[in-house]
């Protein structure tokens, strides 16, 4: 059931219906708390959105925190999700530290893309900037 929730969440997320994504992403971790995707996703949604649409960097901070203790400390992407809420929420050489770690485990896994996305955050990150 958690999966199937998440799933929704994670389409409505595409389609850029966030505040429901966000609702179920919750929904799903009321469920299964130590489903580390749906931490993670919504980590991201909270560290990339404004106040108005719903953007809660220090939640977004909170949960991909517990993502990484969950398992996501070896995961480029969910250290990069990190790296992006701290940079959200002002923790700017926290920021830096994450990312070059998500960079190293992107790099190390062939992760091309998504080493190429987090070396530009990093490039935000060194000028005090978080994500547009």
């Amino acid at each position: 059931m958690p999966r199937r929730i998440y799933d929704l969440a994670t389409a409505l997320a595409g389609v850029g219906r966030t505040a429901e994504a966000i609702d179920h992403y919750q929904r799903a971790l009321q469920l299964r708390p130590d489903f580390v995707m749906a931490l993670n996703d919504q980590a991201w949604l909270l560290a990339t959105r404004e106040p108005a649409e719903g953007g809660d960097p220090a939640q977004a901070v909170r949960l991909a925190e517990q993502a990484r203790e969950l398992g996501g400390a070896d995961s480029a992407p969910c250290l990069d999700t990190l790296a992006v809420a701290y940079a959200a929420d002002g923790q700017f050489s926290d920021a830096m530290l994450i990312a070059d770690r998500a960079l190293e485990l992107a790099e190390s896994a062939g992760q091309t893309t998504l080493a190429q996305r987090i070396q530009q955050r990093l490039t935000l990150y060194r000028a005090g900037q978080a994500l547009p």
